[in-house]
């Protein structure tokens, strides 16, 4: 049903207008207002399809309520109704985005062929709208085909810059990054070659990579990804990924995501790590590096998704040269970012320096990096730190003349009562107590 809009300032006009067999044309009349202004007004609440007003009114006049539908609600049908004194006005009005008009007093025979027109138009509307709708559904159905034939063989041999270009512009990729690098996840052992696997399982879980590396990694900026239906391998093409420190922590954000899924995939995943290439035409050397990183890492015991997923990371590094391959555990990748915040922790404990700033720094989230620290160090964030700055005032205190509150402030504590709490707790002694026993 399309909605209806009477606007005119006479009562009897307005109730000879409502009481038209409206549902024969499957319309339905859904306000009545006395003059422009105030249908204006009520169009800013209500969305209809068809407004039919009076020409003269007070306040703002049909015109002027038809040239601001226009502007604002082009969508919406206006028909006017005026009388014979008007006519060349109302043709006029055909200007201001008008579809029609009727002469005054209203017949229902013109009515309803004017009105049956302006169904039609509607109607053929509509279904150009859906046509072209699905003419889009369809394009971007083909340019997500094309783009997985263009990024397979973009990475699979060297393609020339003509290739490269058409390629990108069909598939509607954008390739203007400083580096690129491949990266692989596969599963160790995938449910589709377990026993008793039900097809629809293996479908679920290829469909759960696609989305998360399609929020995580696509709608990022990182890239593009491909999930190989036979496989399960996924391949991350990476952008601007030169910096290999950006790549772990990328990578690390994707084993926070996947832990989701330790339930469905019931499996260990490997990671490869291809080097970063310059041009495109190298990239499928990166891939290269990658699949032969997870070859040599298979003898490698992953860890299970619930303990760490994504399991073993065999990682290839390679710049614009062919480089050897290494083998990274996925302890060893955790480790090499607990090392980084440990570092920063260091070099920053003489100030406030808060969990997130630390997890900002090694480009993890706040919450799994608290995660992280306590499942590498044993402790939490906050016992670390404390411990690093007491450490720091206990050798202070020993080897330096420097005045008790002195020496909290260097260690990151700004009240000295509450220096000496947290050493004595730590310790057992009072700072000063310490340095009278040294």
């Amino acid at each position: 049903m399309y909605k209806l809009l009477i606007v005119d300032d006479e009562a009897d006009i307005r109730e000879g207008l409502a009481a038209f067999p409206w549902d024969r044309l499957h319309i339905e009349v859904t306000g009545i207002c006395e003059h422009g202004l105030d249908a204006y007004h009520w169009l800013q609440q209500h969305p209809v399809d068809i407004v039919i007003t009076d020409i003269r009114m007070p306040l703002m006049n049909g015109l002027e309520l038809a040239e601001k539908i226009n502007k604002q609600f082009p969508y919406v049908k206006t028909v006017i109704l005026t009388g014979f004194d008007d006519f060349e006005y109302a043709r006029a009005s055909i200007r201001v985005g008008v579809v029609d008009y009727l002469l005054k007093p209203t017949q229902d025979e013109p009515m309803m062929a004017t009105f049956l027109r302006v169904k039609e138009t509607m109607d053929k509307e509509k279904q150009e709208e859906q046509r072209l709708l699905l003419v889009e559904r369809r394009s971007r159905l083909l340019a997500g085909v094309l783009r997985k034939e263009f990024l397979h063989k973009l990475t699979s041999r060297p393609l020339t810059r003509a290739e490269i270009d058409e390629g990108s512009s069909v598939s509607e990729v954008m390739l203007d990054g400083k580096a690129y690098r491949i990266m692989m996840i596969r599963q160790d052992h995938p449910i589709h070659r377990q026993p008793h696997y039900a097809e629809k399982e293996w479908e679920l879980v290829l469909f759960a990579l696609d989305n998360v590396l399609t929020e995580l990694w696509d709608a990022e900026g990182h890239g593009y990804h491909l999930v190989d239906e036979a496989t399960g391998d996924c391949m991350l093409i990476g952008v601007n990924s030169e910096e290999e420190t950006a790549c772990m922590s990328q990578l690390e954000a994707l084993r926070q995501q996947l832990y989701r899924f330790r339930g469905l995939l019931r499996t260990t995943l490997s990671i490869g790590l291809g080097g970063a290439y310059a041009k495109l035409d190298q990239l499928h050397l990166s891939r290269r590096q990658a699949e032969n990183a997870l070859i040599k890492g298979t003898s490698a015991n992953g860890m299970a998704v619930d303990e760490q997923a994504p399991g073993s990371i065999s990682h290839a590094e390679g710049s614009a040269r062919e480089e050897s391959t290494a083998v990274w555990e996925t302890s060893e990748a955790s480790t090499f970012l607990i090392d980084k915040a440990k570092s920063y922790i260091h070099n920053h404990y003489q100030r406030s320096i808060t969990l997130s700033e630390v997890a900002e720094h090694i480009h993890i989230s706040p919450t799994y990096f608290s995660f992280l620290f306590k499942e590498m160090t044993g402790e939490n964030y906050v016992q670390y730190v404390t411990t690093c700055r007491v450490e720091k005032a206990k050798q202070l205190l020993k080897d330096s003349y420097y005045k008790v509150y002195e020496i909290g402030e260097m260690v990151g504590y700004e009240n000295p009562r509450y220096f000496s709490e947290i050493f004595k707790k730590m310790t057992g002694k009072t700072p000063n107590d310490y340095r009278g026993a040294k």
